[in-house]
C-alpha cells in the first residue's frame, strides 16, 4: 500500500524595487498600496506605468495564475521557494533564509544543492539536510534584509 504526500508548494520574491520580501499569500490591496507609495500619490499603477505588469509589478502574476517563467525573467525580482518546513517558532523556511541549528554562531544558508534545498554552512564548505534537522531550525535572518549574516561566507 502506498502512501500520498502532499506538499505544499510556495513562493517569495524579493522585490528589488520595493526593497521589500512578497510572499504568494499576501494581499493584493496591500501591495497595491506599497507600490502607489512608493510611486507617487496620483499614480495610477495600471494605466500610467510603462512598465506594468512584467515591469513595474512584476510579482501580480503570484495572484492571477502565478506565471514562474515570466517571474524569473523579471530583473527587479528574485523568486524563493518553500522547503515545506517551520522552524521552531512557526516560521516558514525558504530558499535564501539563513537559519541556526542550535549554535548562533554557525549560520547555514537555504539554497538549492543537488536534488533539493539543503543548508550550506556560511564559512565552509558543509552542507546539511533540512528534515533532519528540522526540529532545531531557527531562521535568523535571510540574504536581502540580512546581508551581514552572508559577510562570513562565499555569498
Amino acid at each position: 500500500m502506498s502512501k500520498i504526500f502532499k506538499r505544499v508548494i510556495k513562493f517569495r520574491v524579493w522585490d528589488q524595487y520595493l526593497k521589500t520580501m512578497v510572499y504568494s499569500d499576501s494581499k493584493f490591496g496591500e501591495l497595491e498600496a506599497l507600490w502607489e507609495k512608493k510611486a507617487g500619490k496620483d499614480f495610477n499603477l495600471i494605466s500610467e506605468s510603462p512598465y506594468y505588469p512584467s515591469e513595474y509589478y512584476p510579482y501580480r502574476d503570484i495572484f492571477v495564475l502565478f506565471e514562474i517563467e515570466k517571474l524569473t525573467q523579471n530583473k527587479h525580482i528574485e523568486l524563493m521557494q518553500y522547503t515545506g518546513l517551520e522552524d521552531i517558532n512557526g516560521k516558514e523556511i525558504y530558499e535564501g533564509d539563513i537559519i541556526s541549528i542550535g549554535d548562533k554562531n554557525i549560520l547555514y544558508f537555504i539554497e538549492w544543492h543537488d536534488n533539493g534545498l539543503e543548508g550550506w554552512q556560511i564559512g565552509n564548505s558543509n552542507w546539511i539536510g533540512l528534515s533532519y534537522w528540522k526540529n532545531d531550525i531557527s531562521v535568523v535572518g535571510n540574504k536581502f534584509e540580512n546581508p551581514e549574516l552572508l559577510e562570513r561566507g562565499r555569498i
